[in-house]
């Protein structure tokens, strides 16, 4: 078994992500579907609502990543209160209005020295602008290319773990994959605490080692990596996918973006509909801790509550024809949208903290790839690569041309 080219756990993991996608489609043809009895699946906003304002009773559950450790992102209580602070100023700081012009700049620099012209140098040349916009945040240059190799290594062996936790003990992928995970952690330890171009976000990370039991600076440092990096980079991928099914689409951003009025309303219509498409954390799960009815059922004391985000997104309750992607759907162009009903960053006390600044990358990368950049589609069908975020896969169906060579 090679962990690297295996397409086991990547079919599995897909077909759930097309579960997901079908039970919603389902619910809105009143179709009535079954499910495990020990596994809930919820997609309407009051049983979201009850999960995400009650974290102490519906307690995360990442065992399928756990092998990297602790970080604020498994952890619940005062523990994820100091592991927060760690990253939660950086974050904001990083957001303000006058680091708009820093951002759009990184992502300008590296997509026009890269020139992607599939979604796959697509997805390399966004994750490297977002490294460095990460490490800039906490004082860095950093070493985006030695960052980003690795990062993409790490996706094989988090994708067979994440199998894995569906299907219970297989000893030798398990030991296989915790194996290739470690030694990607030590790879990335050696970049940041020996690379000068690190030293800042390294200091950053190592201070509160004596403030916080059992400590790992590149654990939180990874999973701050992947949780604020990849949902971007996804969601942006996802944007490139569906601006190529449509020339006017495209050029109602082009000239929304060349007017540079201060005003992005279609920009950000179209940032909100692809990831209520496609949202970038497909699902969430949690672990219920102490009996709680929710809409449809009770849940008892062990249960995994499964929140399809993808189910909550594509609900006939809150979205009109929720299985069409519109451009200017009329919900976030008139702000008319149920807040409860659209979550691509979660809500709630655990709301993503990275939200802010991640909007301003989402809309800063757009405006990049909709200025320099046209994108083909030469077919309707989707392929998904998820590992952790949901990210469109290369088949060859997505052509990326640099405007200068028109």
């Amino acid at each position: 078994m090679n962990i690297e080219s295996s397409h086991e756990p990547s079919t599995f993991l897909n077909q759930l992500i097309q579960m997901l996608y079908l039970k919603a489609h389902q619910r809105n043809a009143g179709i009535e579907t079954a499910e495990r009895s020990d596994l809930i699946v919820i997609d309407n906003a009051e049983d979201l609502e009850l999960v995400s304002r009650n974290p102490d009773t519906f307690t995360k559950n990442y065992s399928s990543i756990s092998v990297l450790g602790t970080s604020r992102f498994n952890t619940d209580g005062d523990i994820w209160r100091k592991r927060k602070e760690i990253t939660q100023p950086a974050y904001n700081e990083a957001a303000k209005s006058s680091r708009t012009k820093f951002v759009y700049d990184v992502y300008e620099d590296v997509l026009l020295k890269q020139k992607p012209d599939s979604i796959a140098a697509l997805q390399t040349a966004l994750f490297e602008a977002s490294v460095r916009i990460f490490c800039a945040a906490f004082g860095s240059q950093g070493s985006p290319a030695e960052i980003v190799a690795q990062i993409d290594d790490l996706r094989h062996g988090l994708r067979w773990l994440q199998f894995l936790s569906w299907h219970g003990e297989r000893k030798r992928e398990l030991a296989e994959a915790t194996s290739h995970v470690t030694e990607v952690l030590d790879n990335l330890t050696k970049i940041f605490s020996l690379d000068d171009r690190n030293n800042e976000i390294w200091k950053h990370f190592s201070q509160p080692e004596s403030e916080i039991p059992q400590y790992s600076p590149i654990e939180e440092l990874v999973m701050n990596i992947f949780a604020g990096i990849e949902t971007t980079v996804a969601t942006l991928s996802w944007a490139a996918d569906r601006l190529g099914t449509s020339r006017q689409v495209q050029q109602r951003l082009f000239e929304e973006v060349q007017t540079a009025t201060g005003r992005y309303d279609y920009c950000e219509c179209f940032i909100n509909e692809t990831m209520r498409y496609f949202p970038p954390i497909p699902y969430v799960t949690r672990e219920v801790q102490q009996r709680t009815r929710l809409a449809a059922r009770v849940a008892e004391p062990a249960n995994l509550v499964l929140v399809s985000i993808i189910g909550l997104h594509r609900n006939a309750a809150y979205w009109s024809q929720p299985d069409v992607f519109h451009s200017a759907r009329p919900e976030f162009m008139d702000n008319t949208y149920n807040r409860n009903a659209f979550v691509p960053f979660l809500t709630g006390p655990r709301v993503c903290g990275g939200m802010r600044l991640a909007r301003v990358e989402l809309l800063q990368g757009l405006k990049v790839l909709v200025r320099h950049f046209q994108i083909e589609r030469t077919g309707d069908e989707v392929h998904f690569d998820y590992t952790l975020a949901m990210r469109p896969r290369d088949k060859g169906a997505i052509r990326i041309v640099s405007r200068q060579d028109l």
